[in-house]
């Protein structure tokens, strides 16, 4: 189940990342938020399989 909930986050990433608006005003902002999207995803897994292996 643990990792049904990480499959899930890993493949809903991309959607979320879409969802940021592409007028001018949030244009510079929608890269940074990319990468904070993917750095977060990324980080929750590792932590998550690291804690997983601890146990």
């Amino acid at each position: 189940m643990f990792y049904f909930f990480i499959i899930f986050i890993s493949f809903l990433r991309p959607f979320v990342s879409a969802q940021v608006s592409n007028d001018y005003t949030q244009e510079e902002f929608s890269s940074y938020i990319n990468v904070l999207i993917g750095f977060m995803v990324s980080f929750v897994i590792f932590v998550s399989i690291l804690v997983d292996y601890k146990n």
